[in-house]
C-alpha cells in the first residue's frame, strides 16, 4: 500500500514538473561569464530600435488618453413606429426679427407687443385646447418643452403659430402696441430669421455639442408662412469600457428637415379664429438614426502599438545577422590563434571598404604578398570553421581516444572511467599526493598520513569496516616504478596499482588543461 502511494506521489510530482512552462535552458558561455556575443554596433542598434519602440508606445498611449484615436462607428437608420421624445428646457426653435435700423419696429418688444407666439398641441391631427404662450426673451421667441409622441395608436405633435397681440396672453410687464406702431410695423419690410437647434455627439470630448441652422422668412398681412418641420432623433450607444464594455445611451435631436410654402391668410383663420402670419407644424420623423460608437480599449491600443513596434523590431534582424557573422569570425580567429599564436604579429592594412593593401610583420620586419597571405589565411579559416562543427569535435575526440588507447592499452584506459576527485570541505590540508609523505588508506576512501616505523618503512593499513580487521602491508619508503610493480606478487601488484590510480589524480586536476582565465 505504501509503495503504491509513493508511486502515485512520484507520478503526480513528475506530471507537475512536466507542466512547468518556465524551464530554463542551459547556455554554454562563449567566453567567461558571457553567454551572448555582443558588439558596440549591436548596442547602438538596440538603443535606437527600443528607443523608437518606447517612443511610439508613449505616443500611442497619449493619443488614446486624449481621444485622438478614431473610434469605431456603426450608424444606420431604422424605422421607429413608437417614439416618445421630450426636449425639456432646451430651445428647439427660435424666432428673431431682422432689425436693419434703429427706426425699425420690433414686434417682440415687451413694451409694445405686436405679435405673440402660441404653441398648440395636436393629437391624431386634431387641435386640442391645450396651448401655451411662447415667451419673449431679449426681443426673440424661444420655443422649448415639447413632448412629441408617436406610436401605432397615438400621434402627438405641436403647431407653433404667430398671430396678433392679445392682452389675455400678456405678462404683467407686457402690453400690446398702439395702432400707430402696428401700422408703422406693417409698412416696413419685415424679415424674420428662425433657427432650429439640435445636437451632435463629439467623439473627442465625449459630449453633445449644440448646433443650429438659421433660415429666413418674410411676413406680411396677406399671406401665411406655412412650414412643416420634421425632427429626426438619434440614439447613440457609446462604449467607454477600459477593458470590458461600459455603455452609455444618448438620445437627442440630430437633424431637422422642413418643407415651407406661402398660403392665403384666410387658410387657417377658420381654424384658429384669428389671423395667422406664421405656422410651424412640428412632427417627429419615423426614421431614427441609431449609432454605435466603440471607443478603443486598452487591448486594442496595445495591439495597434504592438503591430507598429513589431515592424520597428524587424530591424533588429539586421543586428542579429551582424552579430552572428561577428561571432563566427571571432570564434574562428580564436581557434587559429590557439594553434598559431604568432599570427597576431602580422598586421594587415585595409582601405575603407575592406580591401587588403599590405601585409607585414613589424617585429621581424617581413612583408608578405597580399594574395599569398589571403590564400593562406583563407585555408586556416576554412579549417577553423570545420573545427567549430559539433560533429567534427566528436570525431576529433574519438581519434584522441583511439590514440590514447593505443599508447596505454584498452584495459588501462577503461580504468580511468572510474576515477573520481574527492571533495574536500576542510581547508586544513590540500589533498595532494606528496611522494615524500606516504599515506595509509581505508576502504571508505578516507586518507590519513601513514606513520613511519623505526626502520624507515611506511605501513599501509587496510581496514575492513564490516569485520573491523586491519590488514597491514610494509612498503619500502621509495618511489615505485612500473617495472617494480610488475615484479610484485599479483595481490600486492593490484594494491600498488590501486594506490597509483586513486592518488595520482586529485582536485587540482580539475582545471589542469583548462584555458587560463586571462585567455577567455
Amino acid at each position: 500500500m505504501n509503495s503504491k502511494l509513493l508511486s502515485c506521489k512520484l507520478t503526480t510530482l513528475s506530471l507537475i514538473r512536466e507542466a512547468d512552462q518556465f524551464g530554463a535552458v542551459f547556455k554554454p558561455s562563449i567566453k567567461l561569464r558571457s553567454q551572448e556575443y555582443k558588439t558596440l554596433l549591436g548596442g547602438l542598434l538596440s538603443i535606437v530600435i527600443y528607443g523608437l519602440s518606447f517612443s511610439y508606445f508613449v505616443y500611442g498611449i497619449y493619443q488614446w488618453q486624449t481621444n485622438q484615436i478614431l473610434p469605431g462607428i456603426v450608424s444606420y437608420d431604422a424605422v421607429q413606429e413608437s417614439q416618445d421624445f421630450q426636449t425639456g428646457n432646451e430651445t428647439t426653435i427660435s424666432f428673431t426679427p431682422r432689425i436693419d435700423s434703429s427706426a425699425a419696429v420690433n414686434p417682440f418688444n415687451k413694451s409694445a407687443v405686436i405679435m405673440i407666439a402660441l404653441k398648440y398641441l395636436f393629437v391624431d391631427g386634431k387641435a386640442t385646447k391645450n396651448f401655451t404662450r411662447i415667451p419673449i426673451i431679449n426681443g426673440s421667441l424661444l420655443q422649448n418643452n415639447m413632448e412629441i409622441i408617436i406610436n401605432s395608436t397615438y400621434h402627438q405633435e405641436y403647431y407653433t403659430i404667430i398671430t396678433d397681440c392679445m392682452p389675455y396672453f400678456l405678462e404683467s410687464d407686457e402690453q400690446c402696441a398702439s395702432n400707430s406702431t402696428i401700422k408703422q410695423f406693417w409698412s416696413q419690410n419685415n424679415i424674420m430669421s428662425y433657427s432650429f437647434y439640435f445636437q451632435q455627439y463629439n467623439t473627442v470630448d465625449r459630449v453633445l455639442n449644440n448646433i443650429s441652422k438659421q433660415y429666413f422668412m418674410v411676413i406680411n398681412q396677406e399671406q401665411t408662412f406655412y412650414n412643416q418641420v420634421y425632427i429626426k432623433s438619434t440614439l447613440t450607444q457609446a462604449d467607454y469600457g477600459l477593458l470590458f464594455p461600459d455603455v452609455y445611451n444618448y438620445q437627442y435631436i440630430s437633424d431637422v428637415s422642413q418643407t415651407s410654402q406661402s398660403l392665403n391668410i384666410q387658410t387657417f383663420t377658420s381654424l384658429f379664429q384669428v389671423p395667422i402670419y406664421v405656422i410651424f407644424a412640428v412632427h417627429m420623423d419615423m426614421l431614427q438614426t441609431q449609432q454605435n460608437i466603440q471607443f478603443p480599449n486598452i487591448s486594442q491600443v496595445l495591439a495597434d502599438i504592438g503591430s507598429i513596434v513589431s515592424l520597428i523590431l524587424f530591424l533588429s534582424y539586421i543586428a542579429i545577422l551582424l552579430n552572428q557573422k561577428g561571432l563566427e569570425e571571432e570564434a574562428k580567429q580564436d581557434i587559429i590563434k590557439m594553434f598559431f599564436p604568432t599570427i597576431d604579429q602580422i598586421e594587415v592594412k585595409k582601405n575603407w571598404y575592406g580591401k587588403v593593401l599590405q601585409v607585414h610583420n613589424p617585429i621581424t620586419k617581413q612583408q608578405f604578398e597580399v594574395k599569398q597571405y589571403k590564400d593562406y589565411y583563407q585555408k586556416l579559416n576554412d579549417i577553423a570553421e570545420q573545427k567549430l562543427c559539433f560533429a567534427n569535435q566528436i570525431f576529433e575526440m574519438s581519434r584522441l581516444q583511439f590514440a590514447i588507447q593505443k599508447l596505454i592499452g584498452k584495459e588501462e584506459l577503461s580504468k580511468y572511467r572510474d576515477i573520481n576527485l574527492k571533495v574536500t570541505l576542510q581547508a586544513i590540508k590540500n589533498l595532494v599526493v606528496d611522494e615524500s609523505q606516504p599515506f595509509q588508506f581505508r576502504n571508505n576512501n578516507q586518507i590519513t598520513p601513514a606513520q613511519e616505523n623505526s626502520k624507515g618503512e611506511s605501513r599501509i593499513e587496510l581496514r575492513d569496516d564490516k569485520q573491523d580487521n586491519i590488514l597491514t602491508e610494509q612498503i619500502p619508503k621509495q618511489d615505485t616504478t612500473v617495472e617494480q610493480v610488475k615484479q610484485q606478487p599479483e595481490e600486492k601488484r593490484e594494491l600498488i596499482q590501486d594506490v597509483e590510480i586513486k592518488y595520482e589524480y586529485d582536485e587540482t586536476d580539475f582545471d589542469l588543461i583548462c584555458m587560463i582565465r586571462n585567455e577567455f
